[in-house]
């Protein structure tokens, strides 16, 4: 019996376990940006704000519906990308006090930001091309920056069931329209590959992320100065398509919780706290050919 047990022993240690280890899944996590290569997403973002102001609190909810398209139009020898963003589609309310904010845009024509991307999916930089009128649905709700982000990839081949870590920083300009103009996020992310399904189709691989979030801001109103802190927490999963090299489904939460404080001829020190839900599909879209005349 012991005899017997020591082989099995040895067959685990010499044998199964290093081909276990041998024939753990992997995948390449890695955005193949190409040039003329198009792709559409589609979001949804809801959230739910609670403010106290002089003793009584003042709730809020929001969602924000999009849909917007992707033009690959330069890859350089970094597989850094530039990307034109047309926004087709905008729908934001805003329900707070009784009363319901709509805003609504169709079909804005033609591109309106410029986005660089680094091949992990993160800013290199962004701009507007049109700053017509076209635009002003969306800075009245915010900055364009949210139409535009991608999830973070690692560049890498990942194993299933690996952990890995990102930090970043976003600052973003909200514009005047905002009482909070400039706001400074910091984020840092644990993601796991939780391994490979089957969505609609296709084979593509889970990944949940866990996040602690810290943000500062500022901005100025009338004869007041407002000053902007907060921590939260965020979780979620997205879906990587490593087929088209994209991420096709993404759901988050976070929860937040902030402090203004007002300076100025008054004095006051707003709390607030707020949930956010996020999903988001992205499709790539076929390739148009043109043909020229003889």
């Amino acid at each position: 019996m012991k005899r017997a047990f020591l082989t099995l022993t040895l067959l685990f240690v010499f044998v199964i376990a290093p081909n276990a280890s041998f024939g753990q899944e992997s995948v390449m996590m890695k955005y193949n940006f190409k040039e003329g290569k198009s792709f559409k997403t589609s979001k949804k973002v809801t959230e739910e704000m609670v403010q106290s102001m002089m003793g009584q609190d003042v709730k809020g909810i929001s969602t924000v519906n999009s849909v917007s398209e992707f033009k690959i139009s330069k890859v350089d020898a970094k597989n850094n990308a530039t990307a034109l963003v047309t926004i087709l589609d905008l729908a934001a309310t805003t329900v707070s006090m009784g009363q319901e904010n709509v805003v609504k845009k169709s079909d804005f024509k033609k591109e309106n930001i410029c986005v660089q991307y680094d091949q992990t999916g993160k800013f290199i930089s962004s701009n507007l091309i049109d700053t017509t009128e076209n635009l002003s649905s969306i800075s009245s709700i915010g900055s364009f920056n949210r139409f535009v982000k991608l999830q973070i990839l690692p560049s890498r081949e990942v194993k299933v069931g690996e952990v890995w870590n990102e930090k970043q920083i976003d600052t973003v300009n909200n514009g005047p329209a905002n009482p909070i103009s400039l706001i400074t996020t910091a984020t840092e992310t644990e993601y796991t590959l939780v391994g490979k399904e089957m969505r609609e189709g296709k084979n593509v691989y889970k990944v949940s992320y866990k996040s602690a979030t810290e943000i500062a801001g500022n901005g100025k109103q009338p004869n007041m100065d407002l000053f902007l802190e907060g921590t939260g927490a965020g979780i979620g999963f997205f879906y990587f398509d490593p087929a088209s090299s994209i991420t096709v489904y993404s759901e988050g939460n976070t929860e937040m919780n902030s402090t203004i404080t007002v300076s100025g001829q008054q004095n006051m020190t707003i709390p607030m706290s707020s949930k956010v839900k996020a999903i988001s599909t992205t499709v790539e879209l076929p390739v148009v050919l043109t043909t020229g005349r003889k």
